[in-house]
């Protein structure tokens, strides 16, 4: 488990410690490294989405360090809520999988593409993916894809099947 001190944005209160439960590199060109983080209060459970930068170059993955206020300084905080309202979007830097979806009218397709982001709410400590926005491969443009109807997801290099897509884009 890996846990940061910041102050809450829900409960108000001041360096509590923040359960990390997904991280993402945003790779930006020419620009700091910077982290995307999802974590939950230990006070009052709700979500919290933030930013960070390293203090000094990584060489291990942020998700098995104890106290990332070690590694990490925050940028920018986002208070995350659970209802399907209250939705956050995680920029992911464009990882590559293979969908086979069914479309709004019922019809089935596959599709290669590229991920953008992702859209997703929280809820009992849990992350859930609600959309993803894509550059499809296949239709050479921008399509957004609801993950309600992604009847199976694959990595594009080795066909592993994703069983979790929002922990799969975030590790």
């Amino acid at each position: 488990m890996s846990f940061i001190t910041l102050d809450c944005p829900h409960c108000f209160k001041r360096d509590i410690q923040v359960e990390i439960v997904g991280a993402k590199h945003l790779k930006k060109p020419s620009k700091k490294q910077t982290f995307s983080l999802v974590g939950f209060c230990t006070e009052c459970e709700e979500g919290i989405a933030l930013n960070a930068e390293p203090n000094s170059e990584l060489n291990s993955d942020i998700l098995t360090h104890p106290h990332l206020n070690q590694l990490l300084s925050v940028t920018k905080t986002f208070p995350t809520f659970p209802e399907s309202k209250y939705l956050e979007q995680l920029s992911i830097p464009d990882i590559e999988i293979l969908l086979e979806y069914k479309s709004s009218k019922g019809e089935v397709s596959s599709r290669r593409v590229r991920v953008k982001s992702m859209e997703y709410k929280t809820k009992n400590k849990s992350v859930i993916a609600t959309k993803l926005h894509c550059y499809c491969l296949e239709k050479k443009m921008a399509r957004d894809f609801n993950v309600s109807r992604i009847i199976n997801a694959y990595d594009a290099e080795t066909g592993e099947i994703i069983s979790d897509i929002p922990k799969y884009l975030m590790q």
